[in-house]
């Protein structure tokens, strides 16, 4: 089973996208089957915290079955704004994750597992 969380950055960092090729080549022993492929976000800038630079991330789940879902927003001051939701069901919409001044990166991972099964480091 290969691993399923996903990263999303806006700026390109060559030792930071080997680190991360080489990290996803390492096999799991999970038996999580990876979502990311049925889900969608939505980035929305602007509509949280009565900030410009606040990036709320909308997740649809358009899976056969209910999946767990981990997303962390990168902050400015170098931190990170995370959540979960461990059972979003087929059809339904997370809205609630977000990070008040955020740099637009954010990395995810969407699975059948949990935590531990999706394979997310964060």
């Amino acid at each position: 089973m290969s691993l399923v969380s996903r990263t999303v950055s806006t700026g390109f960092d060559i030792a930071k996208s080997i680190a991360l090729l080489a990290f996803l080549s390492i096999p799991t022993e999970s038996r999580a089957d990876d979502m990311s492929l049925c889900i969608s976000l939505d980035r929305v800038w602007g509509d949280k915290c009565n900030r410009n630079d606040s990036l709320h991330i909308i997740v649809t789940n358009n899976c056969p079955s209910a999946t767990f879902i981990k997303m962390c927003i990168e902050e400015k001051d170098g931190g990170w704004s995370c959540g979960t939701d461990n059972n979003l069901r087929r059809g339904d919409t997370n809205r609630g994750f977000w990070a008040c001044s955020a740099t637009g990166d954010y990395t995810y991972a969407a699975c059948t597992g949990g935590y531990g099964e999706c394979g997310f480091k964060r």
